[in-house]
C-alpha cells in the first residue's frame, strides 16, 4: 500500500529474476546486453577482501531491497554498501523524501525496514548475487567473489549495543545458524536443481558444477562496516563508536565524516564560489560538528589501534550536508545535500585529511561521483568510490555501467596510497570546474504540457514545446543516417522557414530536451542548419513544384512577414493561388527590417524568401495602405490572412526634457538601413524583452558608443528575453540595471530612476515591481524604450477586422480566425509579440483550418514514424558526453548528437531509470500506440517521489500510472488506477469505480466493460508474459 515496502520472498525472487530473464533477456529492466562484464584481471583491495570494481552503490536508496542491490551488481557495482540500519528500525518517514532535480536533498537517513527484514534483504541479495555470478561471470578454480558487501550502521553507541542491533551485527558477520541461511540454500539447491531452469538457461552441461553452489556460499557476509553517525555527534562517541568496532567486534572500521570539517567560512565560501548560494546552512551546526584538528587526533589513534588489532581503519567521506528546507518540495525544516554540489566539499575533505596523513590515509569516497569526475577521483589513489545521486537521475543505475567504463581505460589500478598533490590539485580544481557550478544545468523544467497519462505516455517534451511540431527525433535520426535530403525534407513538412529558424529560432524544444537531465541539451537548432546546408541541393534536385498550383480560390495575405511567407507557403503547396501584399519594398518583415543583420546574414533570409516564390505565390510590394478585406473580397480573394505584426510602441512616459529619445522598431528599422545614427557616448535601453536585446546590441555598434545600459524594474529571473539573447547581449558588453525604473529624463542627460522592489507575482506568476522611497541619477545621452509593443488595433479595424467591446481583434485563437469568416489573424498580431516559430506556427494552424474547411487533405500533415530498435536506443540510456563535438566538425557534430538523442517518443522510461527499487516497469503490449506500456508495481514502491520529479508530464507516476497489486488489503488501501488478481478472479480500479472480474487460464476476461478495454488487455498479456509480476510479497 503506498509507501509500505514488500520484500519478494526468496523463491518468489528467484523465479522473478529468471522469468523476465527467459521473457524479455532482462533483470529487473537492465537488458542482458548491458550487463557488466570484467574483461581484465585487474582489482581494487578493500580490508583485504578483493573486489572486480572499484565503485558501487552508496548506503542509500540503492541498496535497501534485494532488488536494488541485484540491479546494481548487473550495472558493474562490486562495493555494495548496504544501507544503513539503527536501533529505532520502525520509524515512520514523511514522503515524499528525495528530490534529486539537480543537487539532491534527502529527508531519509536509514532502512524503512526493521532490523531482521533488512538482513533478510541483505542474506537474500548474497545468495542472488553468487548464483548470477556463477551463471554470468563464472569463478575460475581458487578464484574469490567478485563482489564485497559493506555493513552501514549508526547512530550511537548506546543503540548500536541494544540487542536487535547486535543480533544484526552477529547474523550479517556469521549467518551460519540464522534459519535463513539454511532455509535460503535448500531453496538455492531446488531451483538449480530444476531441469526447466537449467533447459532454458542452456547450462545443462554445468549443472553438476552449479549444483554444488548453495554449499560453497559463504555464512559471513561482511569483514568491515561502515559507521554513520549523526549530524553533530560528539567527537568521543565517534571514537568509542569505533573503538568499539575494532576492538569488541574484530571489524575492519570506516567511520564517515562530514564535510563540516572544513569549517563553516570555508563551507560557505565555496558553495557561494560555485553558484550555490541559495542553500542555507546553520553556523551552530558546524560548532556542535567534529573539527578539523579532533578528527585528526582521533584518527591518529584509531589507525593506531587498528593496527594494534591487525584491523583497517579509514575514513568514509564524507557524509550529506545538512541543509535549511528552502525549497518546500520536501517536508520538514532540515534536508540533507549531496550530488554534484557536494563533491568540492568532500573532495577537499579528502585532501586536507590526506595531506595530514601523507596519503597513507584509507578513504572510501562518496560525495557527488559520476562520470564528469569518477576517473579523476580514482586515478588519485582514493577506493573505494560509491554513489547514489547520479544513480537517481534519468539512466539510473546504467549510469553506473558508463562510469565504470570510463575507471576500465584508468592506468592507475596498482596504486597502494594518495597521491597527495595530485589529489589537491582535483581539490582545487573542484571549486572552480565548470561541472561543479551551479550554471552548468540549466534550470529548465521538461514540462510535457498536460497531466500524465495512464497509458500511451511516452512523447518527445522536444515536440511538445515546440509551436509547429517538429518531428524533432526522425530528423535527427536521419541526419544520423546521413541522409540529410530526407531530414530537410521532413523539417519543411511543417516549417515554411527552416533558413531563417536555423539561426534565430527560439528553440524552445532544446529547453525541453531530455538531455537535459543528463549532460546539455542537443543542439537541435544547429542541426536543423546542418539538414539545409547539407541537403540543400539534394532536396531541390527531387522537389517540383506543386502539381495544380493555383488552381483553388485565391488567397490574399497581408504582410509579407515570416507568418505571411508562412501561410504563402502552406498554401501555395496545398494548390492554392495566393498574393502576398506588402508595405515595404522587401518581404521578410521583421527578419529583414528590425531584427539586426549581425544576427542573421541577408542571403540565410532570402533564401526562405526565394523558395516560397518558388512555390508559385505572388508579391506585390508598396502596396496600397489602404488596402481593406472588403477591398481584397472584391477583387475575388476567398480568404483573407493578416499578419502585419506588432508595429505599434507605446514607449515610456518620463518627465523632463530630453529629446534623444527613441522607440525600438524605428530604432532598429534606421540601423539595418544603415542610417546616420547620432546616440553620443552613453545609451540607456528601457524594457528587457527580445527587442531591447536587439537594441542594446546594435546600439553599441553605432559609432561613438562607449557603453549601454539595459534597464528593468524587475529581476534577471523575471525578464522576457530568451535567455539565449540575454546572453549574447552581456557577451557582448551590455550592462544591465535591475530592479530600476526611469521617471524622468532632463536635457543635460540626468536620468533618474526610481529603485523597485518585488512584491507579489501577477497573473503570469511574476513578481510585480513596487516602487520605493529610493531615487538613483545616471548620465545618459540617449534612451530607447522598448516596451508596449502591440498590435495597431486601429489600423486593423479601418482594415475591416472585427474588434471586440475592448477594441482588440475577435480571434478564435486555435485558427485565428476572426468573427467575421474566412479572415484569419497570424503571426504577432493575433495575439502580441512572439517568435518565428511561433508566427509559423499560427499560419499552420489557419491554413490548416482552410484545408480542412475545404476537404483538402496533404499528407504532409502525416506523423513520419522512425524504424527503432528499442535495444539501440536503450543502450544510450546511462551514456554521459563528458567533452562536445565542436559543431563546425559538421560530420563528427551530427553523428555526436543523433546519438546523444534519446527519441523520447519511442522509448522514455524516466520513471523506470530513476526508480531505486525497480517499482516502475515498461513492457511491450500488443495494440496500443506506444510499443511499450509503463506499469507501477504497488509492492515495490516507497513513494520516495522521484519518479515523479523526472516525469516530463505533470503527474506522479507512482499514483497515476495502471499499478499491479500484490496484496488485496493493498489494493483495498490505494486510489491509483490498477489491479489485483487473486488465482480466477481479478479486482480493477479505474477512476473512482471497481469492478469484479474472472479470468481463464488463457488470460481472458468475462464481459468486459467498454471503458476498461484498455486496462484489461493489459491484464491478459500481463497474465500470460509477465506472470512473474504477479508474485508473491511479504506481508
Amino acid at each position: 500500500m503506498g509507501d509500505i515496502m514488500r520484500p519478494v520472498p526468496f523463491e518468489e525472487l528467484l523465479t522473478r529474476v529468471f522469468a523476465e530473464y527467459h521473457e524479455s533477456r532482462s533483470i529487473f529492466g537492465i537488458p542482458e546486453q548491458q550487463f557488466y562484464r570484467k574483461d581484465n584481471d585487474r582489482l581494487i583491495k578493500v580490508f583485504g577482501e578483493t573486489c572486480e570494481t572499484p565503485m558501487g552503490p552508496a548506503a542509500g536508496p540503492h541498496t535497501q531491497l534485494a532488488q536494488n542491490i541485484i540491479v546494481s551488481w548487473l550495472t558493474g557495482g562490486r562495493f555494495i554498501e548496504l544501507k544503513t540500519v539503527q536501533i529505532l528500525d520502525r520509524l515512520e518517514l514523511d514522503k515524499p523524501c528525495i528530490d534529486a532535480e539537480d543537487e539532491c536533498f534527502n529527508t531519509e537517513w536509514s532502512t524503512e525496514f526493521t532490523l531482521q527484514k533488512a538482513h533478510d534483504e541483505y542474506l537474500k541479495a548474497w545468495f542472488v548475487l553468487h548464483l548470477l555470478e556463477a551463471i554470468f561471470d563464472p569463478r575460475t578454480p581458487g578464484e574469490a567473489k567478485s563482489f564485497i558487501f559493506n555493513m552501514s550502521v549508526g547512530y550511537n553507541l548506546e543503540g548500536i549495543k541494544q540487542p536487535p542491533m547486535q543480533n544484526f551485527i552477529h547474523n550479517m558477520m556469521d549467518s551460519a545458524q540464522h534459519p535463513k541461511y539454511a532455509e535460503y540454500q535448500s531453496i538455492l539447491a531446488s531451483f538449480i536443481g530444476d531441469k526447466d531452469f537449467t533447459q532454458r538457461l542452456a547450462l545443462e552441461s554445468r549443472s553438476a558444477q552449479l549444483s554444488t553452489l548453495p554449499q560453497q556460499i559463504p555464512a559471513q557476509m561482511v569483514h568491515g562496516v561502515t559507521l554513520s553517525t549523526m549530524h553533530g555527534c560528539p567527537p568521543n562517541e565517534i571514537e568509542a563508536i569505533c573503538r568499539y568496532m575494532l576492538e569488541e567486534k574484530a571489524l575492519n572500521t570506516f567511520v564517515k565524516l562530514n564535510p563540516t570539517l572544513l569549517g563553516y567560512p570555508r563551507v560557505r565560501e565555496i558553495l557561494d564560489t560555485c553558484g550555490f548560494d541559495y542553500i542555507g546552512l546553520k553556523e551552530e551546526s558546524f560548532e556542535h560538528d567534529l573539527k578539523l584538528e579532533q578528527a585528526i587526533s582521533m584518527l591518529q589513534r584509531l589507525i593506531a589501534l587498528g593496527k594494534e588489532k591487525q584491523l583497517s581503519f579509514g575514513v568514509k567521506l564524507t557524509n550529506t550536508l545538512g541543509t535549511i528546507n528552502h525549497k518546500g518540495a520536501l517536508p520538514g525544516e532540515e534536508m540533507y545535500m549531496s550530488g554534484r554540489a557536494l563533491f568540492p566539499l568532500s573532495i577537499n575533505v579528502a585532501a586536507v585529511l590526506s595531506r595530514a596523513f601523507n596519503g597513507e590515509l584509507a578513504i572510501s569516497y562518496s560525495g557527488g561521483a559520476s562520470k564528469f569526475n569518477i576517473r579523476e577521483i580514482f586515478d588519485t589513489g582514493i577506493r573505494p568510490i560509491t554513489m547514489a545521486t547520479d544513480l537517481l537521475k534519468p539512466g539510473g543505475y546504467l549510469r553506473q555501467l558508463e562510469c565504470m567504463r570510463e575507471l576500465d581505460q584508468s592506468d592507475t589500478w596498482g596504486m597502494t596510497k594518495v597521491d597527495v598533490d595530485r589529489l589537491e590539485a582535483l581539490a582545487k580544481k573542484a571549486v572552480s570546474m565548470e561541472y561543479t557550478q551551479k550554471h552548468w544545468k540549466a534550470q529548465d523544467r521538461i514540462d510535457a504540457g498536460g497531466p500524465l497519462p495512464m497509458t500511451d505516455c511516452y512523447v518527445a517534451p522536444c515536440v511538445t514545446a515546440c509551436a509547429i511540431k517538429q518531428d524533432i527525433p526522425e530528423y535527427i535520426r536521419l541526419l544520423g543516417e546521413q541522409r540529410y535530403a530526407d531530414a530537410l525534407e521532413l523539417i519543411y513538412q511543417r516549417n515554411a522557414l527552416p533558413a531563417i529558424t536555423g539561426h534565430i529560432c527560439d528553440h524552445q524544444c532544446q529547453y525541453n530536451c531530455t538531455r537535459l537531465d543528463y549532460d546539455s541539451a542537443l543542439n537541435i537548432r544547429e542541426l536543423k542548419k546542418v539538414a539545409l546546408e547539407k541537403g540543400w541541393d539534394e532536396y531541390k534536385q527531387r522537389w517540383h513544384k506543386p502539381a495544380g498550383s493555383g488552381s483553388k480560390h485565391p488567397v490574399a495575405v497581408l504582410g509579407a512577414g515570416p507568418a505571411g511567407l508562412s501561410a504563402g507557403y502552406f498554401l501555395a503547396r496545398a494548390g492554392y493561388q495566393v498574393t502576398l501584399f506588402e508595405r515595404e519594398a522587401n518581404a521578410g518583415g521583421v527578419v529583414k527590417n528590425i531584427i539586426p543583420q549581425f544576427r542573421i546574414p541577408a542571403e540565410t533570409i532570402q533564401h526562405d524568401i526565394d523558395f516560397v516564390a518558388a512555390h508559385g505565390v505572388k508579391f506585390e510590394f508598396g502596396c496600397d495602405p489602404e488596402l481593406t478585406v472588403d477591398k481584397l473580397m472584391q477583387q475575388g480573394f476567398s480568404y483573407v490572412f493578416v499578419g502585419i505584426g506588432t508595429d505599434k510602441n507605446s514607449g515610456v512616459k518620463l518627465a523632463g526634457d530630453n529629446r534623444n529619445v527613441y522607440k525600438s522598431l524605428p530604432f532598429l528599422r534606421s540601423y539595418n538601413r544603415g542610417d546616420k545614427l547620432s546616440l553620443g557616448r552613453h545609451v540607456a535601453v528601457v524594457g528587457a524583452g527580445n527587442t531591447a536585446m536587439d537594441c542594446a546590441r546594435a546600439a553599441l555598434k553605432v559609432p561613438g558608443v562607449e557603453d549601454v545600459t539595459v534597464i528593468y524594474r524587475r529581476t534577471l529571473n523575471e525578464m522576457p528575453a530568451y535567455r539565449e539573447e540575454y546572453e549574447e547581449a552581456v557577451e557582448d558588453g551590455v550592462k544591465f540595471m535591475f530592479l530600476t525604473n526611469p521617471e524622468q529624463f532632463d536635457a543635460d542627460g540626468t536620468l533618474v530612476a526610481r529603485v523597485m522592489e518585488l512584491g507579489e507575482p501577477d497573473e503570469k506568476g511574476r513578481r510585480r515591481p513596487v516602487a520605493t522611497d529610493k531615487t538613483i541619477k545616471l548620465q545618459m545621452d540617449a534612451l530607447i524604450t522598448a516596451i508596449g509593443e502591440q498590435a495597431d488595433c486601429a489600423a486593423l479595424g479601418a482594415m475591416g477586422v472585427p474588434l471586440n467591446a475592448e477594441g482588440w481583434p475577435a480571434v478564435a485563437n486555435d485558427t485565428g480566425e476572426t468573427t467575421r469568416p474566412n479572415v484569419f489573424l497570424i503571426g504577432d498580431v493575433q495575439n502580441g509579440p512572439s517568435s518565428i516559430v511561433a508566427a509559423i506556427g499560427t499560419a499552420r494552424r489557419a491554413t490548416d483550418e482552410v484545408l480542412k474547411r475545404e476537404n483538402i487533405r496533404s499528407h504532409h500533415h502525416d506523423k513520419q514514424w522512425s524504424n527503432v530498435d528499442p535495444a539501440e536506443i536503450y543502450q544510450r540510456k546511462g551514456a554521459i558526453s563528458v567533452v562536445m563535438v565542436d559543431k563546425e566538425e559538421r560530420e563528427a557534430f551530427v553523428a555526436q548528437e543523433a546519438q546523444r538523442c534519446l527519441e523520447c517518443n519511442y522509448i522514455c522510461s524516466k520513471c523506470v531509470d530513476v526508480c531505486p527499487n525497480r517499482a516502475n516497469v515498461s513492457i511491450a503490449v500488443p495494440g496500443f500506440h506506444d510499443r511499450f506500456q509503463t506499469l507501477h508495481l504497488d509492492a515495490y514502491c516507497n513513494e520516495c517521489g522521484n519518479c515523479a520529479q523526472f516525469c516530463p508530464w505533470e503527474g506522479k507516476p507512482y499514483k497515476d500510472k495502471i499499478t499491479i497489486y500484490s496484496l488485496p488489503e493493498d489494493f483495498t488501501n490505494s486510489t491509483n488506477p490498477g489491479f489485483y488478481v487473486d488465482e480466477q478472479n481479478v479486482s480493477v480500479r479505474q477512476g473512482k469505480q471497481i469492478w469484479h472480474l474472472h479470468i481463464d487460464e488463457h488470460g481472458q476476461l468475462d464481459e468486459v466493460p467498454a471503458e476498461l478495454e484498455d486496462m484489461c488487455r493489459i491484464i491478459s498479456h500481463v497474465h500470460n508474459h509477465h506472470h512473474y509480476l504477479l508474485g508473491r510479497v511479504e506481508v
